[in-house]
């Protein structure tokens, strides 16, 4: 029998999926093709986006043994009870949770190919190439909306420890950033704000020596005070590289500008108070600060992810 295409809204336990609609790495499944077997796999697929899906009828329940449009008539007319508080969902197994760390690796190396090519088109050109960056985030959006916020977690801390890379210190920066902004409840605006501003709030270290950035990052010996001077002009000039280039929102740059203006007064620039910065750079500068944690930063040995 052949493939029959179903919208998602007809989608049901017992189907097996075929095909779907999306590439891969939109899909929250390693495969794309498996049994439905909870409604869970089904609200995955939904918020990845999936509109259509192709069922082997073969494998599994056709469209034609479920109930018409997906609803059951109720023929009662009684007033409801009390609703019961949802059950706890349960553990997963094993095998389902290697599958989705499986995949969450798969897209980690995918997406640190992205944001790789942006940084290295700006560290040629000394421009941001925003087209190149719109691609990066949106496939890092579609990977925090599709996998277990734990798998990407796990994913994103693998291997850190002594990482000074910019561009995988910029990755984890902006994929945290995103989870904790979701959580939140952003709006589409204020996440794209936050992630164009979380993956470049660090490319002022570009316009910094390499060696003060090392020392800084890999020592806990103090920088002299012309060294540190020069760091903490980082976050502005990273800014002004933008600024100058144009097409940024303002609240990008004041992000990019502030993320290290914490709140007890301690941070940089000295002008700016951290008591009145954004909820979005109080998010960047956390995700910044805890990637620092887990990688050793200032030549202290790494903190455990958790």
């Amino acid at each position: 029998m052949p493939t029959r295409h179903v919208s998602i809204n007809q989608l049901r336990v017992g189907m097996y999926v075929a095909k779907l609609d999306v590439s891969w790495l939109r899909s929250p499944f390693l495969q794309h093709a498996f049994p439905i077997q909870e409604p869970g796999q089904i609200n995955k697929l939904r918020r990845a986006g999936v509109q259509t899906v192709e069922i082997d009828p073969e494998r599994g329940e056709d469209i034609r043994n479920t109930s018409s449009g997906g609803t059951t008539t109720s023929t009662s007319c009684s007033s409801p009870g009390p609703t019961a508080a949802p059950p706890a969902p349960p553990s997963k197994p094993l095998a389902q949770l290697n599958e989705e760390y499986g995949q969450a690796l798969v897209a980690r190396k995918h997406l640190e190919q992205a944001v790789s090519s942006v940084f290295s088109r700006l560290t040629d050109q000394g421009v941001v190439d925003r087209q190149q960056t719109t691609e990066a985030l949106r496939e890092i959006t579609a990977v925090t909306r599709t996998l277990e916020s734990s798998t990407i977690f796990m994913a994103l801390s693998q291997d850190r420890n002594g990482d000074t890379s910019l561009s995988q210190h910029a990755l984890t920066t902006c994929t945290l950033a995103l989870l904790i902004g979701q959580t939140f409840n952003f709006n589409p605006l204020e996440l794209r704000e936050l992630a164009t501003a979380a993956v470049l709030h660090d490319i002022g270290l570009l316009q910094v020596p390499p060696h003060v950035v090392q020392h800084f990052y890999s020592s806990s010996v103090p920088l002299a005070s012309r060294e540190l001077l020069q760091m903490q002009a980082h976050p502005r000039l990273g800014m002004l590289t933008l600024e100058r280039q144009g097409g940024f929102e303002d609240q990008v740059l004041k992000i990019m500008a502030e993320h290290h203006a914490l709140l007890d007064g301690s941070g940089y620039p000295k002008e700016t108070c951290g008591a009145f910065t954004s909820n979005q750079t109080r998010i960047v500068m956390l995700a910044d600060r805890y990637d620092e944690l887990i990688t050793g930063f200032g030549g202290t040995s790494p903190l455990t992810p958790h």
